[in-house]
């Protein structure tokens, strides 16, 4: 049986400038995440991660689940996972003025991220990418190109680590993206090669068609030859 995996991606630019949609809809949400949105000092910042919380409560709707009661545990890194499903895995990004959650019944583990295009971040593929993908950076001569071949590449470095559970705790040039066929995937470092190899158990899926946004997902398959079917649906909080 095919793993399936839904991508949620919602807009919140109205919640923005709603105070009152914001207070309905975190007065519907779980204690851990109502505490969550509330430690933001920041406004955007709380008002991003009550419509991230939002998006989960919709996705986990499919599966019967109230996030509203929903009980939470927490892996070895801090990666939340639902109490008494385990075969149900999400993960959670957000950025500007989108959020963004993936979710599966499938027991597989999963890593998302979203991310805005931005210039001017060069500096950090140099501090944080590898020689390989650096290079990939520099045949561009176009900087716009530039800009979202950077986005792109980072949305699926976090989705990475985000499946994986290792957060920032793992090095973002200790594995590299690479074209293949025109599609990305991931080399990681084994230290007994001294050098980077294939990973053939990950999948990984970028999204393109927000402007001024990339979305990447990365899932463990069941096996080398497996690709999930993905359904995706776009939202307005």
């Amino acid at each position: 049986m095919k793993q399936h995996i839904d991508v949620y991606v919602g807009d919140i630019s109205r919640l923005k400038n709603d105070s009152a949609k914001c207070e309905e809809y975190l007065s519907g949400l779980s204690e851990y995440r109502r505490n969550k949105c509330l430690r933001y000092k920041n406004d955007t910042a709380s008002v991003l991660s009550i419509g991230a919380g939002q998006l989960l409560k919709t996705a986990l709707s499919k599966y019967g689940i109230n996030e509203m009661f929903a009980e939470y545990g927490f892996s070895e890194n801090g990666k939340p996972y639902i109490l008494h499903y385990p075969m149900i895995e999400f993960n959670i990004s957000h950025s500007h003025d989108k959020v963004m959650c993936v979710i599966s019944s499938d027991g597989i583990k999963l890593g998302c991220d979203i991310e805005s295009v931005k210039s001017g971040k060069l500096k950090v593929a140099k501090r944080f990418f590898t020689k390989s993908e650096n290079d990939m950076l520099d045949s561009l001569s176009d900087e716009k190109e530039k800009d979202a071949l950077f986005s792109e590449l980072w949305t699926l470095k976090e989705s990475f680590i985000k499946c994986t559970g290792e957060g920032l705790g793992r090095s973002m040039d200790s594995f590299e993206f690479y074209k293949d066929n025109g599609n990305f995937n991931i080399k990681t470092f084994d230290s007994d090669k001294n050098d980077f190899v294939r990973n053939e158990r990950l999948y990984f899926e970028t999204y393109d068609n927000i402007e001024g946004y990339y979305y990447s997902l990365c899932s463990f398959k069941s096996s080398v030859l497996s690709r999930p079917n993905i359904d995706l649906y776009n939202l307005i909080l």
